[in-house]
């Protein structure tokens, strides 16, 4: 055992044994943060969250493979005393400190609202109501994004946080593992509320004039936005760069009117055509015709 420490922390490998060593700590303790998170947390999203745990882990942790390299410069310059190892330990260090302050910092503004969204997952439907109205932090996106995965949440609820005129509820959430309790993927909040049990054909079309492509993919998918508001997104959006996300969802929707159906058949993208290969209302020969272009790889490749 001694051999092998002697090893591992020689001047030439110590920088290096000690950056594993501090990022090994890191991922494992946001590891089960996350996992923490998610197991308090009774929400609408897809166990299929947990995929994202390791990933986020991952990323979360190669700040601090970063400073346990400062760390072991450090301690490196100290044994060697040579001045590379020390001028590269200071830089090291210097870039180190910037990242924990902003770390701390970060942690102690988030404090209140953590708090909030903690509480938010207790809540019953009256007091969720309440919040959309009257909680200084009813326009804050991780608390709005905590609302919309509580199933208590009603419709009417659901319908006020629609209203809301903020940019950034359509947008993707950063994954902080305290705010964003098991939505994992860190799904804009618009896109949480359309995957609620209470979501009404009202808010599906409001949503639906959304100019976020992630929201109305989803709006596309959902088996119950109405035919019309299927033909209207595909008619008004096919040239967007984002289409092919609404594609998708119109591929999967039951709903979709047969038109559509013809027109995607003729889709270049392979996902697209996989999905309406699954799908259960395609007619006899339009999924004939699907079925051989994925045969024959007759779409384009990425």
């Amino acid at each position: 055992m001694k051999q092998i420490l002697e090893t591992f922390f020689t001047p030439k490998l110590m920088p290096k044994t000690i950056a594993v060593i501090i990022f090994l700590i890191a991922y494992f303790y946001h590891l089960l943060r996350l996992i923490i998170s998610v197991e308090h947390t009774t929400g609408i999203t897809s166990s299929s969250g947990y995929l994202m745990v390791p990933v986020d882990a991952l990323i979360y942790g190669l700040p601090w493979l970063f400073i346990g390299l400062s760390l072991g410069y450090t301690i490196k310059s100290i044994r060697t005393k040579k001045v590379y190892d020390f001028f590269i330990s200071i830089i090291l260090v210097s870039l180190s400190l910037v990242y924990i302050y902003h770390v701390v910092l970060n942690f102690s503004d988030n404090k209140e609202l953590i708090d909030t969204v903690n509480d938010i997952h207790k809540m019953d439907t009256q007091m969720l109501d309440d919040f959309v109205t009257q909680s200084p932090f009813k326009n804050n996106k991780f608390a709005l994004g905590a609302i919309s995965l509580n199933p208590n949440t009603s419709s009417l609820t659901l319908e006020k946080i629609v209203a809301n005129n903020n940019i950034e509820l359509h947008k993707k959430m950063s994954t902080e593992p305290e705010l964003i309790g098991n939505n994992l993927k860190g799904l804009a909040v618009m896109r949480l509320i359309i995957r609620h049990p209470n979501v009404n054909k009202k808010i599906l079309l409001a949503l639906s004039k959304s100019t976020d492509s992630d929201v109305l993919g989803d709006i596309a998918e959902h088996i119950d936005t109405p035919p019309s508001v299927l033909i209207e997104l595909y008619q008004s959006k096919k040239d967007d760069p984002g289409f092919y996300l609404i594609e998708w969802g119109l591929a999967a929707n039951i709903n979709t009117p047969s038109t559509i159906f013809q027109h995607l058949s003729e889709s270049r993208n392979e996902y697209t055509l996989r999905r309406l290969k699954s799908n259960q209302s395609l007619s006899k020969e339009i999924k004939q015709y699907v079925l051989k272009r994925i045969s024959t790889q007759d779409y384009d490749k990425y």
